[in-house]
Order: structure tokens, then C-alpha cells, then sequence
């Protein structure tokens, strides 16, 4: 079975980023705008390097996880990472 984008993540649009940002100012410490979000809730972020971070919302917390956008998509699509 082929994984796609859609299994991975939920669509939204700049209106709803905007206000679930809102929700986490408290933790954010910096400015981050909506990369991805996960089928499962969780926030990927990018801060203005281009760096991606997680936000894991079940435990607020936020750690980088790829120095670019490039980085990212290809660790997604790992075979070891999708098992």
C-alpha cells in the first residue's frame, strides 16, 4: 500500500493556522507558521531558517526534527519511518 499526503496530513487553510497558533503563543517563544499538521493532531512548524519543529500537542512539546522542508519530505516517506 502507497502512503500518501493525504494519509499523513490534514488540510486547513491560513485562517484556521492562524488561530490554532494563537492557542500555543503561550509555549512559542518565537515565530512559527503552520508547515503541516499531522492526521493525529499533532503541529509541524517552521521558523523563518526554514527549520521544522514538531509540536507534539498532547505533551506541549516542541522539538526540531529537520533543518529544511527537504530534510522533512524525505524522512516522511522512509520506508523505516512509515513501519
Amino acid at each position: 500500500m502507497r502512503i500518501t499526503e493525504t494519509d499523513l496530513f490534514a488540510t486547513t487553510n491560513k485562517l484556521v493556522e492562524k488561530d490554532i497558533l494563537q492557542n500555543w503563543k503561550w509555549l512559542l517563544t518565537v515565530d512559527y507558521e503552520v508547515f503541516k499538521i499531522s492526521t493525529f493532531g499533532d503541529l509541524f512548524l517552521s521558523n523563518k531558517q526554514g527549520e521544522i519543529f514538531i509540536l507534539q500537542t498532547d505533551f506541549a512539546n516542541l522539538k526540531q526534527i529537520a533543518l529544511n522542508s527537504q530534510e522533512f519530505y524525505k524522512s516522511c516517506y522512509n520506508q523505516e519511518n512509515l513501519q
